[in-house]
């Protein structure tokens, strides 16, 4: 089997500008995904990729693939970042999503513009309390969309994202709600890659009634 770093190579040789930046994309979206662990490194080869892929889809005037680097470099600027550039990264990190979302606006691009807005929900995530509201507003906006899609997968994971967002901001009642909601659509919709994100949502949700019983108390 090919390496990713070998089809990238032949790709470039055939001179398939198209299939070398879905691979670089490919690529960086895997090195941020929702394993955590995702060294410094590993997010430095995304920005790397993400950048690259885009500045391809420019060329071939692919907004909607362009937008989807966007939202994959929104990511990479917020994961494994050292402290000292973590203020830098996340406003580098918005700006990446609020471009994203103007282009998948102006594309109609629905499933794009849910993944740009929970994109810029986990960087105000990353900006403190502060920023709560405005993170929780982009986690509704993405999650309303993935249920006009009914897509039930994507919209559980967006119902635990929003749960989590509700712990850091202390109300925990309302993180229960989400999160038991999110287990219920991931058991309705049970298989394939649904057994981590169901352990993962479990895991918030036992979090959860470990503080709700601790406030109580």
């Amino acid at each position: 089997t090919k390496t990713a770093q070998e089809e990238l190579e032949a790709l470039r040789a055939k001179g398939d500008r198209r299939g070398e930046a879905s691979m670089l994309l490919s690529c960086a979206e895997v090195a941020t995904g929702t394993v955590p662990g995702v060294s410094y490194a590993e997010s430095e080869r995304a920005i790397q990729s993400a950048t690259e892929a885009r500045e391809i889809f420019r060329t071939l005037g692919d907004q909607k693939m362009e937008a989807a680097c966007l939202t994959a470099l929104a990511t990479a600027f917020v994961r494994s970042r050292p402290k000292p550039q973590q203020v830098q990264e996340c406003k580098r990190a918005y700006a990446a999503g609020q471009e994203a979302l103007a282009l998948v606006r102006s594309n109609a691009d629905r499933r794009g513009e849910a993944k740009a807005l929970h994109a810029m929900a986990v960087t105000c995530s990353r900006q403190g309390d502060n920023m709560l509201t405005d993170a929780l507003r982009h986690a509704r906006e993405a999650l309303a969309i993935w249920q006009e899609l009914n897509d039930r997968r994507s919209e559980a994971l967006e119902l635990h994202a929003i749960a989590q967002l509700q712990m850091q901001d202390k109300r925990i009642d309302d993180a229960l709600e989400s999160a038991q909601e999110a287990a219920t659509i991931l058991q309705e919709v049970k298989g394939g890659r649904g057994q981590g994100h169901e352990a993962a949502v479990l895991s918030t949700l036992v979090q959860a009634l470990i503080e709700k019983k601790d406030f109580e108390q």
